[in-house]
């Protein structure tokens, strides 16, 4: 780094107020210096001219310009290397300047850039006041212009000036818009005075009001009557548009026709942390150049054109989509996807909102319009024309949007948005339309009014509407964050863009109602199930031998008080009922609410295969008597004796089962009026059953508060329960 100073005066230490006048060509260097110099002088300051370059000593002119003479001390910075930003940055830091003085020759940045690749990051994040200025600065100006609205910084704007040029004469401008009539333009001289009321008594001020359409048209027409410099201060600057100082300074920079200064005051710790962040975001993109943005546009407009190819494509893929619905088959739903060509319009409309091109908007809008009907007109026809259509897994899963979807559909939509922008990515375009569901919610809802199922019919055609609003707000943030814009100076295409974004950003919030709650029920279900399913395997492990093998949750009771489940079992032995109600009691505590229990059983006998059985044990045989023994003559005479008779024992006598009587089960009726079943007597209702039901009396009657219960059950409707007895006529039996 080296450092010169003029040949009067040596500046051996940091003054109270510095001035840095970043400086590259001879063209600009001799006008931002004098600005910093006026700059410097009216706060007792000096300047410090920075200059980056690979040469070791200043260029001679430099050195010639810093010899001449100057109203403050001047001194200069030769800074070594190519990143000019960076090193502009760093000297900021280091130096602690409070004024940054930048100079631009009207040429706009390329791609994301605005003023170009070196002043916007500077500008972005430098932290110090920020005076950029385009054209050559009028050290002898005589007449000076500053609009203002009346704000608490314009008096200091005014003030800054006299200090700067002392002689010249400041109009302060109010431009009153037309529309608002004669009592703005009151409103515009009171806030005139209250700027200039407290001014030192040496600033010679001219208030102005002039009465315009806007106020960009009211500044450039004023502008042009004889002004010798435009001093704008720049505002609270537009996040949306990525402009540097906001949407009319900047617009004003770019047209102004006179030399301009426009002056970004420094930001609070706060907004330059939000700046930073916000920039690191942006950032993150890689930068699209001038050939690439074209090509995107002309791919995107192509897309919004229609022609035959775009209906029948749409057509045939709305046909595949709700086959595959019916078939219940995720590849045939997939490949639905990847045909249908509405993506390619839904992003044209996210493009032409950022450009401000109302024409191609409505174009795209009617193109997107076009293919909805298409996709739910086939959807509704083929639910006619195929028999007994049912509702499948597939269905219901396009019918029940969440909050999950609309992340989908956000991401989607930056996703191809990139896509088209980027050449070498173009391919996962393809990719974009998959994830991002659009035909087949719309054949859905096609399908589902050919079944009258209207609750699930807006289901789909909610998750269609979250992913085209979802894919038009993340396309267009995605396309400015690649910077595709408005051209600078083109307010009625910024107007458009502003009225876009906000559109969509309102219709996102709209859309996101219906979600949360969507969201919210599928959770409390989906916790609801997983708590059954838990009671039930707790509770089922507990009867011997008994599993379970299905459990249903009544969808339509599902929010009363009364949970209504239908189990299946496998079992060695039927239940009997005790055991039947003490599963019930104890799932119903488990999960701390009634529950009305039906339980279906299935018997079973396990047979192990590997195991032998065990040997059938062989009785042992029956003693029998033994026929008398033979007397064999032998040669001598032998007495021989007589075996004793065996005695047999009597047959054991066979005791006789009598068969005890059983009573017969009774048989009821219900009366005219219908009966009410109730889990038990005077408790929760279960179910009602009509006039003439027959039901088989179990137990009863029971006499609870003067009135007389009966057990019954009802083979009809499988239905156990208490019913009253004054609803029962007996019926007789042979």
């Amino acid at each position: 780094m080296t450092f010169l100073t003029n040949h009067t005066q040596q500046v051996k230490k940091r003054t109270p107020y510095l001035v840095l006048a970043a400086v590259q060509d001879k063209r600009a260097a001799r006008s931002l210096l004098n600005l910093a110099c006026d700059l410097a002088r009216g706060e007792h300051g000096s300047v410090r001219v920075v200059t980056v370059s690979a040469a070791e000593a200043p260029a001679p002119w430099l050195a010639s310009l810093l010899a001449e003479e100057h109203a403050v001390p001047v001194a200069v910075v030769l800074r070594h290397g190519r990143k000019t930003e960076e090193l502009l940055l760093a000297e900021i830091d280091k130096s602690q300047a409070e004024v940054l003085v930048l100079g631009w020759q009207g040429q706009s940045g390329k791609g994301r850039y605005t003023l170009g690749n070196t002043l916007d990051p500077v500008i972005q994040r430098a932290a110090c006041d920020v005076v950029v200025l385009r054209k050559d600065y009028p050290v002898a100006a005589r007449r000076v212009l500053i609009p203002t609205a009346g704000g608490p910084n314009a008096p200091r704007a005014v003030e800054m000036l006299h200090r700067m040029l002392p002689q010249a004469e400041i109009v302060p401008l109010y431009v009153a818009l037309r529309h608002l009539g004669p009592s703005e333009e009151l409103i515009g001289h009171e806030r005139l005075l209250a700027v200039t009321d407290n001014l030192p008594r040496d600033v010679h001020t001219s208030p102005k009001v002039i009465t315009a359409d806007n106020p960009l048209a009211g500044i450039l027409q004023e502008a042009a009557q004889g002004y010798d410099l435009l001093m704008v201060g720049a505002g609270a600057e537009g996040i949306i548009d990525r402009f540097i100082f906001g949407d009319l300074p900047q617009t004003i920079l770019h047209r102004s026709p006179i030399p301009t200064l426009v002056v970004r005051r420094r930001l609070t710790n706060l907004r330059n942390l939000q700046r930073r962040m916000w920039l690191r975001l942006f950032d993150f993109m890689p930068q699209v150049d001038a050939e690439a943005k074209s090509t995107a546009y002309k791919s995107v407009q192509r897309g919004i054109r229609h022609n035959t190819d775009y209906s029948l494509t749409l057509t045939l893929a709305a046909v595949f989509a709700t086959l595959g619905l019916l078939l219940d088959s995720p590849e045939v739903i997939v490949g639905a996807m990847m045909v249908a060509p509405l993506m390619a319009a839904i992003l044209g409309m996210g493009l032409n909102i950022v450009l401000g091109e109302p024409r191609n908007f409505w174009r795209a809008l009617v193109m997107t319009l076009r293919g909805i009907i298409i996709a739910v007109v086939t959807g509704l026809v083929v639910g006619f024309i195929v028999p007994d259509a049912q509702i499948t897994h597939e269905i219901m899963a396009f019918s029940h949007p969440s909050l999950l979807d609309l992340g989908i559909a956000l991401t989607a939509g930056i996703t191809a948005a990139y896509a088209v922008s980027r050449s070498n990515v173009s391919e996962a375009f393809a990719g974009v339309a998959v994830a991002a569901a659009l035909t087949p919610p719309l054949a859905n809802a096609g399908l589902l009014l050919s079944m009258a199922r209207l609750d699930l019919a807006w289901g789909a055609f909610l998750l269609f509407i979250t992913n085209l609003i979802a894919i038009i707000a993340s396309g267009a943030l995605s396309f400015l964050w690649l910077g595709f814009r408005p051209q600078p100076g083109d307010m009625e295409r910024l107007t458009l863009l502003h009225q876009g974004l906000g559109g969509v950003a309102a219709l996102l919030i709209l859309v996101t109602v219906p979600l949360t709650i969507l969201t919210h029920e599928s959770t409390v279900t989906a916790k609801l199930q997983a708590d059954v399913e838990t009671a039930l395997q707790a509770e089922v492990a507990n009867l011997p031998g008994a599993t379970l093998v299905e459990w249903q949750l009544d969808s339509e009771a599902a929010n009363d008080e009364t949970l209504q489940l239908n189990i299946t079992l496998r079992v060695p032995t039927a239940l009997k009922y005790a055991d039947a109600r003490k599963l019930q009691e104890e799932v119903a505590r488990r999960l701390e609410r009634p529950v009305a229990l039906a339980i279906d059983m299935v018997p079973s006998t396990q047979l192990r295969a590997y195991v032998p059985p065990p040997p059938t044990p062989t009785p042992p045989p029956t003693p029998t008597g033994a026929p008398p023994a033979t007397a064999t003559s032998l040669p001598t005479a032998t007495p021989t004796t007589t075996p004793r008779p065996t005695q047999t024992p009597p047959p054991a006598t066979t005791p006789t089962i009598t068969p005890t009587p059983t009573a017969t089960p009774w048989l009821m009726t219900v009366a005219a009026n219908g009966l009410r079943v109730r889990y038990s007597p005077g408790g929760l209702i279960l179910e009602r059953l009509p006039a003439g039901s027959t039901v088989t009396i179990l137990e009863g009657p029971v006499s609870v508060e003067d009135n007389i219960w009966y057990h019954i059950f009802s083979a009809k409707k499988h239905l156990e329960g208490w019913v009253s007895g004054e609803y029962l006529v007996s019926v007789q039996t042979p």
